[in-house]
């Protein structure tokens, strides 16, 4: 009997850790897509990189990775199908979910993880310094979004 009662506390606890955990999740797989999306294709790389995050990152671990998967494959394919009010989202679902500069940090490290090595172009440089402006996170791509703001105002 206490080790019924044992099992369905460690359940009940598991479940209350994943919904705490949920929004970082959705934040998480968004600055994921955000940067691999940002050179217009996901590549198999970058989907390997993911999968190492998902099992190795503390606060997403604890889900099952096909649901971080599926919400990375959902954020990546509404960002191809309508990249600009998609964008607009998941920079909001990642602002409502920053509650300190270490969760700035990781997210902004998981998603360099997935570029690193492999095809760091301005695009991706782009995208890494917008989510570090949203989050107030430092980045080491200072003024490519001030360029490219530039750039838009005299176009």
């Amino acid at each position: 009997m206490t080790e019924i009662l044992s099992n369905i506390t460690y359940l009940l606890n598991a479940q209350i850790t994943q919904h705490r955990n949920k929004p970082f999740l959705k934040a998480a797989m968004a600055a994921c897509a955000l940067v691999a999306s940002a050179n217009g294709k996901v590549t198999l790389y970058q989907r390997m990189k993911l999968d190492q995050i998902l099992e190795t990152q503390n606060r997403l671990a604890i889900f099952d990775p096909h649901d971080g998967i599926n919400l990375f494959n959902e954020y990546a394919e509404r960002l191809q199908n309508d990249s600009h009010s998609t964008r607009k989202q998941l920079y909001e679902t990642i602002k409502s979910t920053i509650d300190c500069e270490q969760t700035a940090n990781c997210l902004i490290q998981m998603s360099q993880t997935l570029v690193q090595n492999n095809h760091q172009t301005r695009d991706v440089q782009f995208e890494i310094n917008a989510l570090c402006e949203i989050m107030g996170a430092q980045s080491e791509y200072h003024g490519v979004l001030e360029e490219r703001q530039q750039a838009k105002r005299f176009s």
